[in-house]
């Protein structure tokens, strides 16, 4: 009997040894450092390119418009996982979020027989296949448009905003609640809204000019709604862009100011009630917008930027502390003009949406906006004792080794999408290069001298 069954006791015992291994394999890969990237999608052809969120199931999906309504949906490595046109029912998709249900809901804005246009809320599948359409025709006007959406953490909850373009003085953006965020002849926009998991929500809106209380006229009206207080207007020598809710209940504020051309970044803190906590102001000659901010899970805030340095358009995170003072700021230049679009917080870090040269543009980045923590690690010139000039280039680049006793060094240049654009075996301790075909854009120069680990710098050609 026991000749019998000690084979099988053997393979039960190696089974369970092997699913352990498996086990632990399984553990190992989900808890593995996350791929930190910017990709470009090139070829695509879109005429608008809306807004990112971050999926269930760890990716990404991003809205656009392509004759007609369009998604593309995105893996966690940044591979393109499937698109979805939707050019019968749907004109222009404006955002894009994804409920608890797993379905994409989608704001924008869909013809009219009567109207100029008509804002619609298109509701599709984890495919892409559409479920349900809602129109919303103007009360009264010429149209309405779907501008933004947005959800809660938790994914159960989500408010959507639409334009309505009226006869005379009565133009307004909505929520869908139907209350009204700002409204008359001189109405800029609904900039964003926010909201919490106990179905909380802030909206901030500009106003070009209007008068207070004394009949004054004031330029950059904020027009501040919440269901925690009515809706309210304050008057700033600023332009209000974004509003995010607190953990205190309270709201944060984010704008530029422009000081005879100083431009400031500008950030409010507001509490439930809103009163005035803080006003801070930081210097930063390069931003001309600010798109975005939010609060991070360590109770600072990341604010989403567009940035400019000599006619160089692009992306600029910057990351503040919980006092609204800057800790650090990370620049991302895709493949030539690049301009940011929105961002979302994930668990190790930060998923951000931009335009570059007209092609949706994705950044993955780690929790101090960093994109290559888990590829060639980045080096300065100096510690790698390497010269790399001028940086930026037109693309004309000079190499210069401190170390003359390597004989043999790999230099070679990758794109935003991980191709190898140029390579070549470097002899000389000094040496020119003609990267001038390349377009541009930011670039990963690698270098890997015999006998070492490759190292890489940051290049960008102008």
């Amino acid at each position: 009997m026991h000749n019998i069954h000690l084979p099988n006791v053997f393979v039960l015992r190696s089974m369970k040894k092997i699913a352990v291994i498996l086990l632990i394999y399984l553990l190992a890969a989900k808890h593995s450092s996350a791929q930190y990237f910017e990709r470009v999608y090139q070829g695509l052809n879109l005429s608008y390119i809306g807004s990112l969120d971050n999926t269930i199931d760890s990716g990404f999906i991003i809205c656009g418009t392509q004759d007609g309504g369009f998604l593309m949906k995105i893996k966690g490595d940044g591979d393109l996982d499937w698109t979805s046109r939707d050019s019968g029912n749907v004109q222009h998709s404006a955002a894009v979020i994804q409920n608890s249900n797993g379905h994409f809901v989608v704001i924008g804005s869909c013809n009219s027989l009567q109207y100029n246009s008509e804002a619609i809320v298109a509701t599709y599948d984890a495919s892409g296949d559409p479920i349900t359409y809602f129109r919303i025709p103007p009360p009264d006007g010429w149209g309405a448009w779907g501008t933004t959406i947005t959800r809660s953490p938790d994914r159960t909850q989500d408010h959507y905003c639409y334009y309505v373009d009226g006869f005379t003085s009565d133009n307004a953006y909505y929520l869908d609640n139907q209350v009204e965020i700002a409204g008359d002849m001189t109405v800029i926009g609904l900039n964003s809204i926010t909201m919490d998991n106990n179905s909380n929500y802030y909206t901030a809106g500009n106003l070009a000019f209007d008068m207070d209380s004394l009949f004054n006229w004031h330029n950059n009206v904020l027009v501040l709604s919440s269901n925690h207080f009515p809706r309210n207007e304050y008057f700033f020598d600023t332009d209000i862009s974004s509003a995010a809710i607190t953990d205190d209940g309270g709201v944060l504020l984010a704008g530029l100011y422009d000081s005879v051309g100083t431009k400031y970044l500008r950030l409010m803190k507001f509490d439930a009630g809103a009163n005035l906590l803080w006003d801070t102001y930081f210097s930063d000659s390069d931003i001309y917008s600010v798109n975005q901010v939010m609060q991070t899970s360590d109770g600072g805030f990341a604010i989403l930027c567009g940035a400019d340095t000599g006619n160089n358009m692009h992306i600029a995170f910057i990351k503040a502390d919980a006092s609204g003072n800057p800790s650090w700021k990370q620049d991302y230049f895709g493949s030539g003009t690049s301009v940011p679009r929105n961002f979302v917080q994930l668990d190790n870090g930060y998923a951000i949406l931009g335009s570059s040269a007209g092609d949706p543009y994705l950044i993955r980045a780690d929790s101090l906006g960093r994109t290559n923590t888990t590829a060639v690690p980045e080096s300065t010139s100096q510690s790698l004792g390497i010269e790399i000039y001028p940086n930026p280039s037109n693309g004309i680049v000079y190499l210069s080794f401190a170390n003359a006793q390597v004989k043999s060094r790999h230099f070679s240049v990758y794109d935003l999408a991980g191709r190898e654009v140029f390579q070549q075996q470097v002899l000389e301790n000094q040496s020119r290069f003609d990267l001038s075909f390349l377009a541009r854009g930011v670039y990963q120069v690698r270098f890997a001298p015999d006998g070492e680990e490759p190292k890489s710098i940051k290049l960008l050609i102008q």
